[in-house]
């Protein structure tokens, strides 16, 4: 946005496992574009499965939101 650069990865759930992956997957995103800051949306087709929270990840700031 302007000259901001918001880095936000797109998941569904598909279980615990995947899920630490795309975190993985997100960092690597930031560190090759030299970023500390990225957003992890997934959704979640299941009932009571949701949160929005920060998370430390390898030295990353990720905002995690599960809807």
């Amino acid at each position: 946005y302007g000259k901001d650069k918001f880095i936000v990865e797109l998941k569904i759930w598909h279980g615990e496992k995947m899920h630490n992956d795309a975190y993985e997957q997100l960092a690597g995103y930031l560190d090759s574009l030299r970023m500390n800051t990225g957003y992890l949306v997934t959704f979640s087709f299941a009932e009571g499965k949701s949160k929005a929270e920060w998370v430390d990840f390898k030295d990353k700031k990720i905002f995690d939101l599960i809807i």
